[in-house]
């Protein structure tokens, strides 16, 4: 699924919106969308060998960049609003290299933190972590692997966790 604020600024708006134009089915309680007209609607998404989406984040400090992962892989993307000329700028790679601080070997969901500019919140299974997102690099943990319930409880009690 793709999963990223709307409140962080233009650029989340318009990948939010990118992405959808090309084409992405909701599967609820599936491990992830379908990409409608196969991945190459995206030829990022097809080079990288992706067929569903798990996540996705907005490179910081950067326009038209995106950190997109599928299973236990990631890759970053360049891309221009409003075209499918979208590429592959670096991976895939394993999350367990790439984003090894985390120690999740896959994701469900990643959320840009609000109020910060290269802040998130990964979530894989009942567990999440906050970072610090070092572009190039494997980030800095901000807190530790946390149950989601405790901590996030209106999601929680929603049924999502």
């Amino acid at each position: 699924m793709i999963n990223m604020s709307k409140s962080i600024g233009p650029q989340s708006r318009r990948m939010i919106a990118s992405l959808r134009q090309a084409g992405f089915d909701r599967a609820p309680g599936g491990p992830c969308d379908k990409i409608l007209g196969g991945v190459r609607n995206r030829l990022s998404l097809a080079q990288a060998g992706f067929n569903c989406v798990d996540g996705a984040l907005m490179v910081p400090g950067s326009k038209g960049q995106a950190y997109i992962f599928s299973g236990e892989q990631y890759c970053r993307i360049r891309f221009i609003e409003g075209q499918t000329n979208d590429r592959l700028f670096d991976g895939p790679k394993p999350i367990t290299v790439g984003w090894s601080v985390m120690k999740f070997n896959k994701i469900d969901t990643i959320i840009p933190r609000l109020g910060s500019d290269n802040g998130c919140y990964v979530f894989s299974g009942d567990k999440y972590v906050q970072l610090k997102v070092v572009v190039g690099g494997c980030g800095e943990l901000v807190s530790d692997q946390r149950d989601v319930a405790p901590y996030w409880p209106s999601p929680h009690k929603a049924g999502f966790y």
